[in-house]
């Protein structure tokens, strides 16, 4: 159920009780791969220290394999070791930024999604999940255009239930159009995008 609340007091543009599956065009399983591979990048960004004294491990042990040729074996096991376990972990960040690893159901659901007005050129859009998924928004001017649109990703790419995405510089008086994507899927109202004129 869409509700259109712009004259509302509240500043609410939109608010649905849960969004729809939108049908999946050729065009949109590279899109939709990309983005996830961009929040998987992003969600790395708190390990990224990590990372860093992982690789800085991995070469200072190849240096010290250089130098002491007599330990070679002792130290060549160690250093694929922790190459091995640091391919895992990191690994196992993008598996499901891989088409074959993405299953959509119902638990990726947008539900509960409002738009609200939070500056003179903003909205906060919000949703809810079943379980905890990333989220990205698609967002411009109507009729949408997937070559003419700006991907927001929400909650800086983590995984969380509660999503929420900020869109600035709208224009007043201008009509956008949104999709969201949860998870593996993008999803509109009823088949359509859900539209709001900014003012």
């Amino acid at each position: 159920m869409v509700s259109n609340l712009a004259n509302s007091a509240a500043t609410y543009y939109a608010s649905i009780d849960a969004l729809t599956p939108k049908d999946q065009l050729a065009g949109n399983s590279l899109q939709v791969t990309q983005t996830l591979l961009t929040t998987r990048l992003y969600a790395l960004l708190p390990y990224s220290p990590f990372i860093i004294v992982f690789i800085l491990l991995f070469i200072a042990m190849g240096i010290q394999v250089y130098r002491r040729v007599s330990h070679a074996k002792q130290n060549l096991f160690v250093m694929i070791l922790a190459f091995i376990i640091g391919l895992t972990v990191i690994g196992s960040s993008f598996e499901e930024s891989q088409p074959g690893f993405v299953k959509a159901g119902p638990d990726e659901i947008p539900r509960r999604v409002q738009i609200q007005k939070d500056s003179s050129d903003s909205v906060l859009v919000s949703w809810h999940t079943d379980t905890e998924k990333t989220g990205a928004l698609r967002i411009g001017k109507a009729p949408l255009s997937m070559y003419e649109s700006n991907i927001v990703i929400a909650n800086s790419g983590l995984f969380t239930k509660d999503h929420t995405a900020h869109i600035y510089q709208l224009q007043r008086g201008v009509s956008y159009e949104i999709e969201v994507l949860s998870g593996a899927s993008w999803y509109r109202a009823k088949d359509t995008p859900i539209t709001f004129t900014f003012n």
